[in-house]
């Protein structure tokens, strides 16, 4: 190790006993033809090859079969080498490997002959300092003996419920130094730990997070540093340490409809918006639909969300954009809908009768109206007909309703 080596040395001289290798902190690249001369150290046990960045500008990825003949290989070290991609291939024929030291690379997703592979032998898994964003449900179905896996220092946000199912050997699960904000109750169901490491994390201590605050003042001997187990939001108790807070400063709040387009109408080929904000804790997730229309609003012409799909703008309107909207927030307590209507009315000359409720029927043939009917409600559009026994000019303008709200708890 901490040579100046920038190809793999020779090793065709038949090193057969030899059981140890430490390559690391040379110049050397991951990959050398698949690492051919590996099949002349049939006894090796250990290898190191971390520190080895061969480029600093380029990334490293191990291509399939990279590790061919290591069958007896049961400690594998490629930490700090600029890894980005790792093939689904490339650790087959690691028959024995039990330990595998992944961190400070540029990882972003659990490693695929992690999840798809046959690892059956794995019991140590370090994958700290990288870039993943979550842990996934079957991410760890293929590592039956898994005793300790190292995720601190990732950008993990998101942990399944079902990410840990199955996994009773493991005893050490470092996830502190995450983005994580919510856990899931049960997510921890069926492990066996002795040290569970879910600090510095940004958490949202709202009434979902409360059996995690059960837990840990239950199992506090085996969370390390739970006084760093902190609250991040809401800001009524950001920086407190979670298990000392009270039940009543857990929240949550229905989510509620704190304001909504009430009358839209577009001139055809004008851009319009949809507002509607929905307020609530946690903050509800929102999504808008379209009455009769099965597919994503976003894929009406021109249509786009924006401000956390609190707005749905059409930067065209057509005739095909007429209809009902609905928006729906959902958090964890509950939801609530309103629904809107948008008219859409020819981009005509000023002779337009604009913002009436009423339909006139004028006949050119006497001096005044023969008729005046209420048609308030009937209307989505405008009209202009002709009947064979004189003019009838028709001019209906739309009646926009008031939205109509819908909650459920």
């Amino acid at each position: 190790s901490s040579n100046a080596l920038s190809s793999y040395p020779d090793f065709g001289f038949q090193l057969t006993n030899l059981t140890v290798l430490d390559l690391s902190s040379n110049s050397l690249p991951l990959v050398s033809d698949n690492f051919t001369w590996a099949a002349d150290l049939p006894s090796l046990q250990y290898m190191n090859l971390s520190y080895n960045v061969f480029n600093d500008s380029e990334m490293a990825n191990l291509t399939a079969g990279a590790f061919s003949g290591l069958s007896k290989l049961r400690a594998l070290i490629l930490s700090d080498c600029n890894i980005e991609l790792i093939d689904q291939d490339s650790m087959s024929g690691l028959l024995s490997l039990q330990v595998l030291q992944l961190h400070n690379n540029s990882i972003s997703d659990m490693p695929a002959p992690l999840r798809n592979g046959d690892m059956s032998t794995l019991q140590i898994l370090n994958l700290s300092y990288n870039s993943i964003g979550a842990v996934r449900s079957g991410y760890l179905s293929s590592l039956p003996v898994l005793r300790i896996i190292d995720l601190q220092h990732n950008e993990v946000s998101q942990v399944s419920p079902q990410a840990f199912q199955g996994q009773q050997n493991i005893h050490s699960v470092y996830l502190n130094n995450n983005n994580i904000r919510a856990l899931s109750l049960g997510v921890f169901r069926g492990l066996r730990a002795s040290a569970l490491h879910i600090y510095n994390n940004p958490y949202e201590c709202l009434c979902t997070i409360q059996w995690l605050q059960t837990y840990v003042s239950k199992w506090s001997t085996v969370i390390p540093q739970s006084g760093n187990i902190t609250c991040d939001q809401p800001a009524s108790v950001a920086g407190r340490i979670l298990h000392t807070l009270p039940a009543a400063d857990l929240l949550c709040v229905l989510p509620t409809i704190a304001s909504i387009s009430n009358r839209t109408e577009a001139l055809e080929g004008t851009s319009t918006q949809l507002v509607c904000n929905i307020t609530g804790v946690p903050q509800p997730s929102v999504t808008w639909t379209k009455a009769g229309f099965s597919g994503s609003v976003t894929s009406l012409p021109g249509a786009f969300l924006s401000v956390s799909n609190s707005i749905l703008t059409i930067s065209s309107a057509g005739t095909q954009h007429i209809g009902v909207y609905t928006c729906t927030g959902v958090n964890s307590v509950g939801s609530i809908s309103a629904s809107v209507f948008l008219a859409v009315s020819e981009n005509c000359q000023q002779d337009c009768l604009r913002n009436s409720f009423t339909l006139d029927l004028f006949d050119f043939r006497s001096s005044g109206p023969e008729a005046h009917q209420d048609f308030s409600g009937y209307g989505s559009y405008d009209r202009a007909s002709t009947a064979t026994e004189g003019l009838l000019q028709t001019k209906l303008m739309r009646r926009i309703q008031q939205p109509l709200l819908n909650q459920s708890i």
